[in-house]
């Protein structure tokens, strides 16, 4: 126990470094910190898992601590190696002015990609045949809370485990671009307000809200919610900050609606808590941290503990999935058949499970790295130009990155779809400009005679 103790304390200080030598005294909204905030919670979850099976000192619990200490040693090499002020750098971008670059091909262009948005999740959901709060509403209304349920849970099931109809491409365009392009014209609103503006973005509002719910699963709405609130309160994009009584209602609002969701599918937890608004932040902890820790540790006990270092090659296999025609019992499935006792189902590694098994101790070089890149990359944020189209995608690229556990999840939830929309807004810009006739000068006239 005193070891535990002593390496909590060990990364308490590490934090305090990060947030003094790195970020200056001011929050960093980037992917570092949304990191550490999900490596932290999944140490102290794991660290308890550890402590209730009767194994406080597993190996897996002090390479996850070891782990988080390489990446802040790799953010502290990050900020000396570029220079990088925080405070100081923070301030020069706020008091530059914003370059609404949301005008003519390029907010066409947003709009177009939004539109297309939505024509594919429209087709996903029309050929799925089902849309589950609705289908779950129905029953209540007809059979009551005790069916609602099961028709939510199997129908949230069988989203997953039916028929292929390539979910993983909708969700770029369902759980990505969607909320990207509301997002954009919802900042464009901000800078250059009209009532055109405004109808697109309460359109495209309500069809992000919708798309993100259709499935049943809770996580695609509260990622939105987190993402527009990250965005809102977030210092490099004033003046564009949401005010606090906004924040506290869109708070609210979210919470209430991921407690209705929690409500309608009879999740486990739900009446632990006397207050029903208080069923989704129950659920988001021990679903985020608590449970997977828990699975996620007799995992490595069952089975990681066992194995030798594929040095990458089950990073690698495991991307394969992504792509149609997978093999048919995958890792994921037998993991959840050595745990649950059936293959009909996922249980993932997480982020420090896969950089275990693919490096063990080594694994802690390539925490580092990963430190020093998520560094670099909110660096290069701050030092790029105020584009309104660039800072907004790359954030939210960032929010993606810092939350990913592992390169599957980083590219389902449309980390590089984000570099390629940005790519085509900027390709659409180029092309246009080469249509347009230049202006006619003397030495054009000398030229032709």
């Amino acid at each position: 126990m005193i070891w535990s103790l002593l390496t909590g304390l060990v990364l308490v200080l590490g934090l305090v470094i990060h947030f003094v030598y790195v970020a200056g005294g001011r929050w960093i909204i980037g992917p570092e910190t949304f990191f550490l905030v999900m490596a932290e919670g999944t140490y102290v979850a794991t660290a308890y898992a550890a402590a209730a099976d009767g194994t406080p000192n597993s190996a897996y619990v002090f390479f996850i601590a070891a782990g988080i200490a390489a990446f802040i040693a790799g953010t502290l090499v990050s900020r000396a190696t570029f220079g990088f002020d925080h405070r100081a750098e923070l301030e020069r971008f706020r008091r530059q002015s914003w370059t609404n670059d949301l005008r003519g091909v390029r907010l066409a262009g947003v709009v177009l990609v939004g539109v297309v948005s939505i024509a594919v999740t429209v087709l996903y959901f029309t050929r799925l045949g089902f849309f589950v709060p609705a289908a779950a509403l129905s029953t209540f209304v007809s059979a009551g809370p005790d069916s609602m349920m099961k028709v939510y849970n199997s129908l949230r099931s069988a989203s997953t485990t039916g028929e292929y109809l390539g979910l993983g491409y909708v969700i770029q365009f369902k759980n990505c671009l969607l909320p990207l392009t509301t997002l954009l014209l919802y900042y464009r609103a901000r800078v250059r307000p009209s009532l055109g503006i405004r109808v697109l973005v309460l359109a495209f509002a309500l069809a992000t809200a919708l798309a993100s719910v259709g499935t049943g699963a809770r996580f695609p709405l509260a990622f939105l919610g987190a993402s527009f609130l990250i965005l809102g309160v977030a210092r490099l994009m004033e003046p564009l900050r949401l005010a606090r009584r906004t924040v506290v209602v869109l708070v609210v609002l979210f919470l209430v609606l991921l407690s209705s969701l929690t409500l309608m599918m009879g999740a486990r937890g739900n009446r632990t808590l006397d207050l029903p608004v208080l069923w989704a932040p129950y659920q988001v902890v021990e679903r985020v941290f608590i449970g997977p820790s828990v699975e996620r540790f007799h995992v490595y006990e069952l089975y990681l503990s066992e194995q030798e270092p594929q040095w990458g090659r089950g990073t690698l296999r495991e991307l394969r999935n992504v792509l149609p025609g997978r093999a048919p019992l995958t890792l994921t499935n037998r993991l959840h058949q050595m745990l649950y006792g059936s293959p009909r189902g996922n249980v993932s590694l997480d982020y420090w499970g896969a950089v275990w098994y693919d490096f063990h101790w080594f694994g802690t070089l390539f925490a580092f790295f990963h430190g020093f890149l998520l560094n670099a990359f909110y660096v290069g944020i701050l030092r790029g130009r105020k584009r309104l189209s660039r800072v907004v995608v790359l954030l939210y690229a960032g929010i993606v990155l810092g939350f990913a556990t592992d390169p599957q999840v980083l590219l389902l939830r449309g980390f590089l779809t984000c570099f390629l929309f940005l790519g085509c807004l900027s390709a659409m810009e180029w092309v246009a400009e080469l249509g347009r006739p230049r202006p006619h000068r003397p030495q054009d006239a000398i030229a032709d005679a």
